[in-house]
């Protein structure tokens, strides 16, 4: 739960916020319609009105945000577009912080014979669900409603209903430690109880009336869970309104609020350290978000306060962080129901939402019903959350939160361990990147920050022939401040849990996952002509290096060794690239391509960075700007990065690790190993998709050729000309959408289509054999092959969720939002005649 600090963005701030005309669409005026719009509006025809659409959403965005006030860490600001300094960029916690108001429509999903964009033809594509969702329009009648609920019969009513597992905080210290251990090598949720009995707990802090005394007139963010808008109140005047309210839902009501996403008392930051175990603080020694710099930081720690009937729909918590969430006090025996699922059911319950309630799980726009979860081909764990109960959510966990009784308060917050950082990178990422869910971790810049401080550790660990000396109280980078600090003299009794100082071979374990994560990234963000493009850092550095352009045509850039009379505390205001992809929201972390045309407005002259920008994962599968004329650009030279990971490396080798296990890692990467043609380089790839793009200009804006895939499934049908490849020995094209449910994605067939001719068709041909062979388990994006990842999420999740209305489609994409309201525009105007 304690990642719902960040989701939030996703639901306050959709990509696509409709008028409240047009959030509940009759399943009649869409589904009888299809096959005739289908025929009616060409592709041109419908991506022109698709612009419409899209332009006039965006100024009834602008228009509901004039009008709502924010709440402090509600939605996701505006990612600041160049060198944003402390200074220039708004606190993560600015209480004047425009807040969007959450209108993310329950629509179909698209019909099974719906063309992929910019053809004529469907290509294969998975099973979709046949059963349209409920559709209707708002009423006073709640979503869900706990009145009748009872937890032991919904374990009785349910096969599939587990009840989650719990230990008391009362037992030893040691045997409290083991059970965390193996609640993260589990992937179960677990619950630790009964901390309202710990001697350490302070009733008097966490009351209602302490709450009022301190916080009584200061402004909140709440929501009215009836048509899902935020507005604000004061505390009191929140709480006045609950206390007036029945417990339940009432007939005929329009209103109840639920204070989500609250700001944490201080008091109550500090109290959490005095009784919780070390190694599940926010900030503690394991959490690699503390290597954040200020002006990159995560605020997790947040609360939240409801009746009964207020909720959160069935979400997952933000990039695979580790939940934790504590019930503080409550009023008239109020609770909550937890309904959860193990880290692995993730794909199972991403499928489960398409196929069968026709929803994406990551809009987190659904709430799931008891009869929903039910019928569910997965476990669902269930508990009735008290006063004392600490939930711990694993990873992936899908878990939906219903709020029963009276007033219930909760704090909660979120941890990125080295664990959660991978399955952040190999299974959630591109998963998001697909459906357009906003990232604000900054997942990548995280794994940077983190291999810079553990590489300073394992150095100091080494000279000084001991553990490092501040492996966790202090950031030698950052000078942040974690709560869990491993050095504790703390030996009175009934302390928790202390954290032992890391030892040189735990430091250089650590070291060295990083270094093989980062050179995965390396390799996704790296192009044999980065020295051509240029950069946002010009006299900065990203680590501690600074940079000198030439005034020659490449901008060629000097790296100058750092001075050694430069201070580590000031590391922050060397600056920070603050920058989010505007079709997907991914955080950009080294690569992107930008227009400026698309984003001038004339009033000022843009600089890099300051244009609208794309992802090169998002570019090279077709996602672009309206004119199509985006230039590559980088954060920061590359080779420093580079020099960092090799850094790394050399520490490495001087480490206590035997050469066996370091492997490669313990070595420079050099410019052969990253130009290696077996890699998919995805930004190397996007590079020459632009290329291509420039070559045939005339081709690309009007050209078209058919698809023929050598399928006999597939009919030939006409693309358009940048949306396919050709292959000499196969005397034919095939368009992306084809080529990607063959085995191959599009990033891939670039690659090896500039190699050679026959490179290209040896690769798509084995991938083709494979694919057959092996079919990609779709939903289930993980493991450390790019390709498999790409190919599945590709497959797997096509809706999207496009993030600005000069944006084109890509080959794999289906918009709902877009196609929906079309689909109603022109069903009443058959209706009309």
């Amino acid at each position: 739960m304690g990642a719902r600090t960040r989701i939030q963005a996703s639901e306050h701030c959709p990509h696509l916020s409709l008028p409240p005309s047009l959030h509940f669409i009759p399943l009649s005026l869409i589904v009888p319609s299809l096959p005739r719009l289908e025929t009616a509006l060409t592709a041109t025809a419908m991506e022109a009105k698709r612009r419409q659409l899209m332009q006039a959403n965006e100024a009834h965005k602008l228009a509901i945000a004039a009008k709502a006030s924010t709440s402090p860490r509600s939605t996701m600001r505006p990612l600041p577009r160049r060198n944003a300094t402390p200074a220039q960029t708004p606190s993560r916690k600015d209480p004047h912080q425009t807040q969007h108001s959450l209108e993310s429509p329950t629509i179909a999903p698209p019909s099974l014979s719906a063309p992929v964009p910019g053809s004529a033809a469907a290509p294969p594509s998975p099973a979709r669900a046949t059963t349209p969702p409920r559709i209707g329009k708002t009423s006073s009648t709640p979503l869900l409603t706990c009145k009748d609920w009872d937890f032991q019969a919904m374990l009785d009513a349910h096969r599939n209903f587990r009840p989650v597992r719990r230990i008391s905080a009362l037992v030893p210290p040691d045997a409290l430690l083991r059970e965390l251990t193996e609640y993260e090598k589990s992937g179960e949720p677990l619950i630790i109880e009964n901390w309202h009995k710990h001697p350490k707990w302070q009733g008097d802090l966490l009351g209602m009336e302490w709450l009022l005394a301190h916080a009584g007139q200061k402004e909140i963010p709440v929501r009215n869970v009836h048509d899902r808008k935020d507005t604000t109140m004061t505390l009191s005047q929140f709480i006045e309104r609950s206390r007036e309210q029945d417990v339940h839902h009432v007939s005929g009501e329009s209103e109840r609020y639920y204070w989500k996403d609250g700001e944490c008392p201080s008091q109550w930051k500090d109290w959490l350290k005095e009784i919780l175990p070390a190694q599940i603080l926010p900030g503690c020694r394991d959490d690699l978000l503390r290597h954040l710099f200020p002006s990159e930081a995560v605020e997790t720690l947040l609360c939240y306060l409801g009746i009964g009937d207020t909720y959160t729909p069935a979400h997952k918590d933000l990039c695979a962080s580790s939940g934790h969430n504590l019930m503080c006090f409550s009023e008239n025996g109020g609770s909550s129901f937890w309904f959860m699922t193990k880290s692995d059911a993730a794909p199972k319950v991403a499928e489960y939402f398409q196929k069968e309630l026709g929803q994406e799980l990551d809009w987190e726009t659904h709430v799931t019903s008891l009869d929903e979860w039910g019928k569910a081909k997965f476990e669902v764990h269930v508990a009735e959350q008290k006063v004392g109960d600490l939930v711990l959510v694993p990873p992936r966990s899908v878990h939906q939160v219903v709020n029963r009784g009276g007033l219930a308060m909760k704090t909660s917050w979120s941890r990125m361990t080295l664990i959660n950082l991978t399955t952040a990178l190999r299974n959630e990422l591109p998963i998001y990147r697909r459906v357009c869910r906003l990232e604000q971790y900054r997942v990548k810049t995280v794994l940077y920050r983190s291999l810079l401080h553990y590489t300073d550790q394992l150095r100091s660990a080494l000279e000084e022939g001991s553990s490092a000396p501040d492996a966790s109280g202090t950031s030698s980078r950052t000078g942040l401040v974690g709560y869990g600090s491993s050095i504790d003299s703390r030996e009175e009794e009934g302390a928790p849990p202390m954290q032992p100082p890391q030892t040189k071979e735990q430091l250089a374990k650590t070291l060295l996952r990083l270094v093989r994560l980062f050179d995965d990234v390396l390799y996704q963000e790296y192009a044999q002509s980065h020295d051509d493009f240029e950069h946002i850092t010009r006299s900065e550095a990203s680590s501690r290096w600074s940079l000198s352009a030439n005034d020659t045509p490449r901008k060629l850039v000097r790296i100058v060794p750092p001075s050694p009379t430069v201070e580590k505390d000031r590391s922050d205001d060397k600056g920070s690239c603050n920058l989010a992809c505007d079709f997907c929201g991914a955080d950009i972390f080294q690569s992107f391509f930008e227009c400026r045309q698309c984003r001038a407005d004339g009033a000022v002259e843009l600089q890099i960075g300051d244009g609208l920008l794309v992802c090169p994962a998002c570019y090279v599968e077709g996602r672009t700007c309206s004119c199509d004329e985006m230039e590559p650009r980088q954060c920061r030279p590359f080779d420093v990065l580079l020099h960092d990971r090799n850094e790394a490396a050399s520490v490495l080798a001087r480490g206590p690790l035997a050469p066996s296990t370091s492997g490669k890692s313990a070595y420079p990467l050099d410019k052969m190993r990253l130009r290696d043609r077996d890699m998919i380089r995805v930004f190397e790839a996007a590079c020459v998709l632009q290329k291509l793009k420039i070559r045939h200009p005339a081709e690309k804006l009007h050209g078209t050729r058919r698809c023929r895939s050598g399928d006999p499934k597939n009919k030939s049908h006409e693309i358009k000309f940048i949306s396919g490849l050709g292959c000499t020995t196969c005397h034919g094209t095939t368009c992306y959408a084809h080529l990607v449910h063959a085995g191959t994605h599009c990033a891939e067939a670039l690659l090896a289509s500039r190699v050679n001719d026959v490179f290209y068709h040896e690769l798509h041909r084995e991938n083709g054999k494979t694919a057959k062979q092996h079919p990609p388990a779709l939903y289930d994006v993980r493991g450390s092959d790019i390709k498999d990842r790409l190919v599945v999420a590709a497959i797997s999740f096509p809706r999207c969720k496009p993030g600005h209305s000069k944006l084109q489609l890509g080959w794999y994409d289906q918009e709902l939002e877009s196609l929906s309201m079309m689909f109603r525009h022109h069903n009443q105007r058959y209706q009309r005649n």
